[in-house]
């Protein structure tokens, strides 16, 4: 077995597939695909990503891991290496409403190993997780391959059809996962609806420079008044910074000047007052729409959908791959032994969905419930909701304090991977 090393993987535009069938196809290759496809080799699955980009280097792609993601990277023996690359960490969420501040959630209190979230560029979470995985040799990745067609017989699919720069090629599996984000081809695909949970709010991202007298934060830091909220977290070299405005508004936002940002985000923060002006124009900012919904059914014969494919999360408390992580998780957990056997059935598709149906239902309950409270009034322009005076000496109380960091990093009910695959089948079978 060859050594695992940290260098960042070298992705070509395509890899040429070397077979028409496979035992797994997992379309995209995001956080959930990547570590499902990584599970399912690990026991010697044959298991096929498709990518559609031709790398993994987007502009701010989510990047915070949750406390649940290191655990489970350890249980198999790669949360190490992972801390070892440049990162930061956030061990505490909070609040300013008006002049009152809260602290939403302090996972210092919190007994773990990993007591914060990990903040790492996505791409090189991918490329780590993408170097474990072609240890084994069941594993292939299709960077630039772009799903368009299901392969169906007798009501079941059975594959897909995919295009590259040589062209389309069929690609048969016995299950096909579909793990491709929010704006979901296989979910299209496969005639499946996303029903909205609430109102969208679209979100802009932009980024400015630190420099040496800047306050120190090891936490994701959000300021609420009428009209404005801007949300702040530190990214080693460059503080990110989130804007929420009202769904569709950007384009009348644009055609007034970049003064109008600038003027939100020093309300909230004064101190990047002598680097404002690096935000230079609309240019600048990157438009993240934010929708929160859910597919009633995730699968059918032969096909399983997963993380925000099935579910959109929004960007509240920052937990979509965390739930799309633990949606690889226990995709693995129950499938990988039908899939050894080669009869995957639909009701071992169903089991995956029920066993993170309701921890999927309680977290959308609560970002639609501040969606439509605090965040949703500040947006608006209407009065946000009072809090009482003692309210955050009640969210310290020992028996209070633990439940936001664990509903964010843990999300109540947190799957993890079967002890008896945290030893790969490649080194089972090295030591027979």
């Amino acid at each position: 077995m060859t050594t695992l090393t940290h260098e960042p993987v070298h992705l070509e535009t395509h890899t040429p597939l070397t077979q028409s069938k496979t035992t797994c196809c997992i379309v995209g290759g995001g956080p959930a695909g990547a570590i499902l496809a990584l599970l399912l080799a690990r026991q010697g699955v044959h298991v096929t990503v498709l990518e559609s980009q031709p790398d993994f280097d987007r502009d701010f792609r989510a990047d915070t891991f949750h406390p649940v993601i290191l655990e489970a990277l350890d249980d198999i023996g790669l949360a190490e290496g992972l801390l070892q690359m440049p990162h930061s960490q956030v061990d505490s969420f909070r609040a300013f409403v008006g002049e009152r501040e809260l602290a939403i959630g302090d996972f210092k209190r919190v007994k773990t190993k990993f007591p914060y979230i990990t903040v790492l560029p996505q791409p090189r979470f991918l490329e780590y997780i993408v170097n474990a995985s072609r240890q084994y040799s069941g594993y292939h990745l299709a960077m630039g391959a772009r799903v368009t067609e299901l392969l169906e017989e007798e009501g079941r699919v059975v594959g897909v059809r995919y295009r590259t720069k040589e062209g389309f090629q069929d690609l048969r599996a016995l299950v096909v996962i579909g793990s491709d984000g929010r704006f979901s081809m296989v979910r299209k695909l496969a005639g499946m609806v996303a029903q909205p949970l609430a109102p969208n709010i679209d979100l802009l991202w932009s980024r400015l420079p630190h420099v040496g007298t800047d306050p120190v934060s090891s936490g994701l830091v959000a300021r609420l008044e009428q009209n404005s909220v801007v949300i702040m977290f530190d990214r080693l070299d460059y503080w990110q910074i989130g804007t929420p405005i009202v769904s569709g508004s950007y384009a009348d936002l644009k055609k007034g000047p970049i003064t109008a940002l600038h003027d939100k985000i020093l309300r909230a923060y004064p101190f990047f007052q002598d680097r404002i002006h690096l935000i230079e124009s609309w240019h600048d900012v990157t438009l993240l729409s934010v929708a929160t919904s859910i597919v009633k059914k995730w699968y059918r014969p032969g096909l399983l959908l997963i993380g925000d494919a099935a579910h959109i999360m929004s960007p509240l408390g920052g937990i979509g791959i965390n739930l799309a992580v633990q949606d690889a998780i226990e995709a693995a957990n129950t499938l990988t032994a039908p899939l050894q056997c080669g009869i995957v059935t639909e009701k071992d598709l169903a089991t995956v969905q029920r066993k993170r149906s309701l921890v999927t239902t309680i977290m959308q309950r609560l970002q639609v419930f501040g969606q439509k409270t605090a965040l949703g009034a500040a947006l608006t322009g209407a009065e946000i909701p009072t809090i009482p005076p003692n309210f955050g000496k009640i969210l310290g109380l020992p028996i209070i304090r633990e439940i936001p960091p664990r509903a964010i990093g843990w999300s109540f009910f947190p799957a993890r991977i079967r002890s008896e695959y945290h030893k790969s089948h490649a080194v089972a079978v090295e030591k027979q």
